[in-house]
């Protein structure tokens, strides 16, 4: 014959059970406040811009090529540009930078439009642009 009284194992093991229940149900209704939150619109293709348009435009790629080169960049610019050239030495005293500091300007000068190369002179290897003028 059955007891009609639970026995406190019993109760505990159906009051968990319950609880998982409820907490199962909480968790598969979704809130309110995700049913009225809106997705983002995404930009319409047509707005972008696109990869292949140019954002500067080429009459301010000119006026910026065309500006004179100021400060120590533009020492060095001066020093190449004559016909005799610079050395490493020479830039290095001139601008107050090391050698690989100089260089990295002689880089900057080159995406410029200054193409000065490494010649060799009199046996002297000197940083100069071709032509002897910028």
């Amino acid at each position: 014959m059955p007891r009609k009284t639970k026995n406190a194992v019993t109760t505990l093991i159906d009051a968990v059970s319950d609880a998982s229940v409820a907490i199962a149900g909480e968790m598969t209704t979704p809130s309110p406040a995700t049913k009225t939150r809106k997705r983002r619109t995404s930009i319409p293709k047509s707005n972008k811009p696109s990869a292949l348009e140019p954002s500067v435009s080429a009459a301010s790629i000119r006026a910026a090529s065309e500006k004179p080169i100021a400060g120590k960049l533009g020492a060095i610019a001066t020093a190449v540009s004559t016909p005799r050239g610079a050395t490493i030495g020479e830039l290095t005293e001139t601008t107050g930078w090391q050698p690989h500091t100089v260089r990295a300007a002689l880089t900057r000068l080159r995406q410029r439009g200054i193409d000065a190369k490494l010649t060799t002179i009199d046996d002297r290897r000197v940083y100069r642009v071709a032509g002897g003028a910028a």
